[in-house]
């Protein structure tokens, strides 16, 4: 069927209320076939089904190349095990359409061109042909075509204003909560770098922008639980002292890492336009404090993992700490001045424990993996500075980290 037939079957569908009717419940017509899918001959992702594949492969109705809406057919399964879990540190685009619907040969154009661009940013996208995947339209309460909506942290956002460039690029923008990147200024920057506490690392963006564009954004949302990030615009008088501090280029974008010593940074990029690739190399590398705490189970599998290869297992030194903050700052002036570079093989850990009359070491280990618990008891909070740079306590710990013998030949103590 040529392209001017289905406009023509379009047209008439509108026009007659009875089709229009049987049309918006079944997603076909009297007059049409119901439609039956075929298997993509495209080499689509895993999951995806391509439903409007012809004897030459997949068609577009407006230019006759390759659809990009095709390309990312999703199936109910695809869904349910990977667009719903993946929701929380990804957005998902959603665009449901069928065959022979007018407006979503109208509004395809701009479909098209705003995957383009989110696609480039990492936001994932999910077409939805409604004829042919009827439980998944029901599933999603798609009760008319087109139909645009997202799904951010597992929960569906339905596009509702009138379809033009703008609005759509505003509907994705919307989609990151206001926490994805604050704005920040002289006045709240201090208090911003010092509330590490929470056991995140800190992330500048600067940009002479008024928002945060979306490749900005996107790495932000996705490593929020790790990262805490802000904006600078570089043009507003109110971060004078943020650009002088840190020596900025007000005509460039910049990202800034700082962890639990706000007077330095652990790295530094700056490009004309920061792109995706160099934010998010930047972000995964700097994801951690040099002292992460073992604040949760992804945390925890992270940074002692199981590794079957002998030559790639690291020790895992775990402090268990009474009183945190305190205790924590003492060994963190000790053990900055030792460090080369952060290392997410020591963590610490804050158990609900009473009394412990004297530290503790534990040295365990399994075939896949091995560490070192230190259980330090409430007199640490007596500890200080000059104490624990002591040579004494020095030998000790570097014993530990730099020194200490194979697990099989280490006895438990």
């Amino acid at each position: 069927m040529d392209r001017f037939t289905k406009i023509n079957e379009a047209y008439e569908t509108l026009g007659d209320p009875e089709k229009r009717s049987l049309y918006d419940m079944h997603g076909y017509t009297v007059t049409q076939e119901e439609p039956h899918p075929r298997k993509s001959s495209s080499n689509n992702n895993r999951g995806y089904t391509n439903f409007r594949s012809g004897p030459f492969g997949s068609y577009n109705l407006i230019s006759g190349a390759e659809s990009i809406i095709d390309k990312y057919m999703i199936t109910q399964r695809f869904y349910e095990t990977r667009i719903q879990l993946e929701s929380f540190r990804v957005p998902y685009f959603i665009y449901a359409y069928a065959d022979g619907c007018l407006i979503c040969l109208h509004y395809e154009p701009l479909i098209e061109k705003l995957i383009k661009e989110i696609v480039k940013v990492g936001i994932g996208i999910g077409t939805i042909h409604v004829s042919s995947n009827r439980a998944l339209g029901s599933n999603l309460r798609i009760n008319e075509v087109p139909q645009i909506m997202a799904v951010v942290n597992g929960r569906i956002t339905y596009f509702k204003r009138q379809v033009s460039m703008q609005n759509l690029r505003d509907f994705i923008r919307n989609l990151f909560p206001p926490s994805t990147i604050q704005l920040i200024t002289d006045k709240n920057f201090d208090e911003f770098l010092h509330s590490w506490s929470d056991n995140r690392m800190r992330a500048l963006f600067f940009s002479p922008r008024e928002k945060p564009p979306l490749r900005f954004l996107m790495p932000a949302f996705s490593r929020r639980e790790k990262i805490a990030s802000r904006f600078v615009n570089t043009r507003s008088p109110l971060v004078e002292g943020i650009l002088r501090r840190y020596n900025v280029n007000k005509a460039k974008d910049t990202l800034l890492m700082v962890g639990e010593s706000s007077n330095s940074t652990v790295a530094v990029v700056t490009m004309r336009t920061l792109s995706k690739g160099s934010i998010d190399e930047v972000m995964e590398a700097n994801q951690y404090l040099t002292l992460p705490r073992l604040s949760s189970q992804v945390f925890f599998d992270e940074l002692c993992p199981v590794e079957i290869r002998v030559k790639r297992r690291k020790l895992s030194l775990i402090i268990l700490l009474l009183s945190f903050l305190l205790s924590y700052s003492l060994f963190l002036l000790f053990l900055l001045p030792n460090l080369s570079s952060p290392t997410p093989s020591i963590s610490f850990f804050l158990p609900l424990l009473s009394t412990i009359p004297t530290a503790l070491i534990i040295y365990f280990f399994s075939s896949h993996s091995y560490h070192l618990l230190i259980f330090f008891p409430s007199s640490l909070q007596h500890f200080t500075s000059s104490s624990l740079s002591s040579p004494h306590s020095y030998n000790f710990f570097s014993f530990y980290l730099d020194t200490l013998p194979p697990p099989h030949s280490l006895p438990l103590l």
